[in-house]
């Protein structure tokens, strides 16, 4: 699918904008299942286990993706999205310049443009080590010394950006309401300001002036568009949780529920999807499986930490999974890909894929 089609349009369809290669036939049969000891209809739990917190990345990204759609529409502005990218560059070298353990804190649009990039493994990597020659890590969890030092991280991090780059890497916002409770005196080389108690994410805030930037030029391999087409993913995530739970019209707002046991059940459909992609591994690139949303929601948070994410790829899968975020456009290519999909899911679970998130089996049934 080519990068233009309709970068700005939400069409609707059943299965994910993202797809993944893989050969859906049945010539290839593997003697075993590399790090499958047992197949996951052998129990309605993990079989498998993930190095990624996948309970708790994942309502941190949607929490997050949740965050940045309040500025969406104005990011889909070529010159703020040119700025995104500087700055994302900008903060990407800093990152590269300190040990991974300091903890050093990206503003939301810097945030969303590493999201673009975290989503294309491959691409992820090779980036990494052309412009900075290691792989930066990333994780949107933090422990409790981080919890504890994330304000005082957050004005290291004003601190260094300024002397680096010579220019302001963020304005707080000052929630009033906390005002007394929460305000304190903090002095860098190049101001001193008013800022309350840092919440992640929540305070950050970055004016962006209505030009491009001078000499711009955009070091990664990911496009303008890209990023555009990625903020379009939670809205329809959201359409498609809801339409497998309810006939009632789609209307927004609309909560994604990743309370225990939905987490539980998404787990589950994404183990299954790591166990067809190992069973019948990438052959030819015309042959490719589109997901759904739900199995999407675990597979995003998973690659949030990527590292970790590339160990569990090769430990269970036996080479590292890219990830292809495309706009669902109905052509008959992908309305063949689903069928194939839905059918080889059919064949290999006995469920219906589109559903697989909220069902559970006992003792081979639908329960």
């Amino acid at each position: 699918l080519e990068e233009t089609e309709n970068a700005y349009g939400l069409l609707g369809t059943n299965y994910s904008s993202s797809s993944y290669f893989c050969e859906l036939t049945d010539s290839i049969q593997l003697p075993s299942v590399t790090g499958f000891d047992e197949h996951p209809n052998s129990s309605e739990d993990m079989i498998i286990e993930l190095s990624v917190d996948i309970d708790r990345t994942a309502p941190e990204l949607i929490s997050l993706l949740e965050k940045a759609s309040n500025f969406k529409v104005d990011w889909y502005r070529p010159a703020i999205i040119r700025q995104m990218i500087m700055r994302y560059y900008q903060f990407m070298q800093l990152k590269a310049s300190f040990p991974d353990e300091i903890f050093l804190v990206p503003t939301l649009d810097i945030e969303i443009v590493w999201q673009t990039h975290l989503l294309r493994p491959q691409m992820y990597r090779k980036d990494c080590l052309r412009l900075f020659h290691h792989v930066i890590e990333h994780s949107l969890l933090i422990d409790d010394i981080g919890q504890f030092l994330k304000e005082q991280a957050f004005l290291d991090t004003c601190q260094f950006y300024e002397e680096r780059f010579g220019e302001q890497y963020c304005s707080l916002l000052i929630d009033k309401e906390k005002i007394q409770e929460a305000l304190r005196y903090h002095r860098s080389l190049f101001r001193s300001c008013l800022t309350p108690n840092y919440s992640y994410w929540d305070q950050t805030h970055f004016q962006f002036g209505s030009e491009s930037p001078k000499d711009y030029e955009n070091p990664f391999s990911f496009t303008e568009a890209d990023v555009i087409l990625d903020n379009n993913w939670l809205d329809l995530c959201k359409k498609f949780m809801h339409k497998s739970v309810s006939k009632k019209e789609y209307n927004p707002p609309y909560k994604i529920d990743l309370g225990f046991s939905p987490m539980q059940l998404l787990k589950k459909s994404y183990e299954r999807f790591l166990y067809i992609v190992t069973k019948y591994p990438p052959v030819d690139e015309d042959k490719f499986v589109h997901l759904t949303y739900a199995i999407e929601i675990v597979w995003h948070a998973h690659m949030q930490e990527p590292t970790k994410y590339a160990s569990d790829c090769l430990r269970l899968v036996g080479y590292i999974m890219d990830h292809t975020p495309r706009i669902s456009v109905e052509t008959d290519q992908i309305k063949k890909s689903w069928e194939n999909t839905i059918d080889v899911w059919k064949r290999e679970f006995g469920r219906d894929m589109a559903i697989d998130h909220i069902r559970k089996i006992d003792n081979n049934h639908y329960n």
